[in-house]
C-alpha cells in the first residue's frame, strides 16, 4: 500500500513530480518540458500549473500532454499570482520527491533527478537534495554557480548556520532542488503583502530555514540543472514596484523572523544560541535596500542604455556626415572627367527618435 501511495513502478523506484508553475512562458516552455522528459529517471510526472497565461502557453502544454502521458496540465480560472502557484504544483503533485523547474530554466543534465533521487534514498536524513547550477545571463554567457555551504561532507551544525545568514548571495537558491514531498508539505508558504500588494521576496530563504529543522539540506556539487537570470521574470518586476521604505522593512521583517525561528529550532541549546548569534549578526549587516534596490539597479541600466542610444545616434549622424562627404567628392571627380570607384553604403538601421 505504502508503495502504490508512493507511486513506485515495477523497478521499484519512487515517483519524482517536477512542479512547474507558469504564468506567459511560451518563449522557454517547450524547452524546459523536453529538458524534464528527457531525464534518465524513468518514473516521473510533470505538473504544469498555468497561472491564467494568455499566450501560448496553454496550446504549448497541451501538445507535451497529448504526446507523453507523464504530463499534466492543471490551469486556473484567473491569475492566483505567483507564490499561490508555486504552492498549487507542490499541492497536485503525488510523488515521494518534489522539485520545482521554471518555465525558463531547464534539468540540463539527464542524470539531475536520478543523481538527486540516489542521494535521498541513500541518506533518510536529508530533506532537500540541491546541485550547483549553470547561470545563463541575459548576453547568453554562462558561469557555474556552487554551493559549498551545502555540501554532503560539511558539518550540518554549521551548513545549517549559513542558511540563517541574511542577505544571501545564491544560497536560497537551493529551493529549487529535489525535495521530500512530505518534509515539504509541513512547510507553510504564507504569501506576504506589502501596501496591499503581493511580494514574493525571501520566500525561498524562508522555506529553507523552515525545512532545516526537519532534516539536512545537501548541495552536490556537480551543475545539473541551469537556472536563466531574466532581466523581464515576474519576481524583478515585482521588485521595480516597491519602494524604497518598503524594501528596508521588508528587509527588517526577514532578519527579524530568522532570529525568531532561530530561538525556536528544535535543537540542543547550545545550538539555538549558534543559530541565533548567526541571526542577530544579520542586523549588522547591509540592508536589503542597500544591496538588493531592483529599482534603483533597473535606474542604472536604463540609463546606461540612454548613453548607448545617445552614442548610436552621434555615430550615425557622423556616417550621415561622411557619406555626404563621399558623395560630393564623387561629384568633383565625375565633373573633372576621373571615374570615381564604386562605394557601397553600409545599411544602417534608423534609430528610434530620443
Amino acid at each position: 500500500m505504502e508503495e502504490e501511495r508512493q507511486g513506485r513502478n515495477a523497478a521499484g523506484l519512487p515517483l519524482v513530480s517536477v512542479g512547474m508553475p507558469v504564468y506567459n512562458g511560451a518563449e522557454h516552455l517547450a524547452g524546459a518540458l523536453e529538458s524534464v522528459l528527457r531525464q534518465d529517471y524513468p518514473n516521473l510526472e510533470v505538473v504544469v500549473c498555468d497561472n491564467a497565461s494568455d499566450d501560448a502557453t496553454p496550446e504549448i502544454a497541451a501538445g507535451f500532454a497529448e504526446r507523453d502521458r507523464r504530463v499534466r496540465i492543471h490551469r486556473n480560472a484567473k491569475n492566483i499570482g505567483l507564490l499561490p502557484n508555486f504552492r498549487r504544483a507542490r499541492e497536485l503533485a503525488q510523488g515521494k520527491y518534489f522539485c520545482w523547474l521554471g518555465h525558463d530554466d531547464l534539468l540540463s543534465d539527464p542524470s539531475y533527478l536520478s543523481q538527486a533521487v540516489a542521494h535521498l534514498e541513500e541518506h533518510p536524513d536529508v530533506v532537500l537534495c540541491h546541485t550547483d547550477i549553470c547561470l545563463l545571463k541575459p548576453s547568453g554567457e554562462a558561469e557555474v554557480v556552487g554551493f559549498p555551504e551545502l555540501s554532503p561532507a560539511r558539518s550540518w551544525t554549521e551548513a545549517r548556520r549559513d542558511l540563517f545568514r541574511w542577505p544571501q548571495d545564491w544560497l536560497e537558491m537551493a529551493s529549487h532542488g529535489v525535495f521530500r514531498r512530505d518534509s515539504l508539505m509541513e512547510v507553510p508558504m504564507p504569501e506576504k503583502t506589502r501596501t496591499r500588494r503581493p511580494h514574493v521576496f525571501c520566500w525561498e530563504i524562508n522555506t529553507l530555514t523552515a525545512l532545516s529543522s526537519r532534516g539536512r539540506i545537501v548541495a552536490l556539487p556537480r551543475a545539473l540543472r541551469t537556472y536563466r537570470s531574466s532581466p523581464g521574470s515576474a519576481a524583478r518586476q515585482m521588485g521595480r514596484s516597491v519602494s524604497p521604505f518598503d524594501l528596508f522593512l521588508l528587509d527588517f521583517e526577514t532578519k527579524l523572523t530568522l532570529l525568531v525561528r532561530a530561538l525556536g529550532t528544535p535543537a540542543s541549546i547550545a545550538e539555538r544560541a549558534r543559530l541565533a548569534s548567526t541571526a542577530l549578526g544579520n542586523f549588522s549587516r547591509t540592508t536589503f535596500r542597500q544591496r538588493f534596490d531592483h529599482r534603483v539597479a533597473m535606474m542604472l541600466v536604463e540609463q546606461e542604455l540612454d548613453l548607448l542610444v545617445g552614442a548610436a545616434r552621434e555615430r550615425a549622424k557622423l556616417a550621415d556626415y561622411l557619406f555626404g562627404e563621399i558623395e560630393d567628392r564623387r561629384k568633383l571627380l565625375a565633373g573633372s572627367g576621373e571615374a570615381p570607384a564604386p562605394i557601397a553604403r553600409a545599411a544602417i538601421e534608423p534609430l528610434p527618435p530620443s
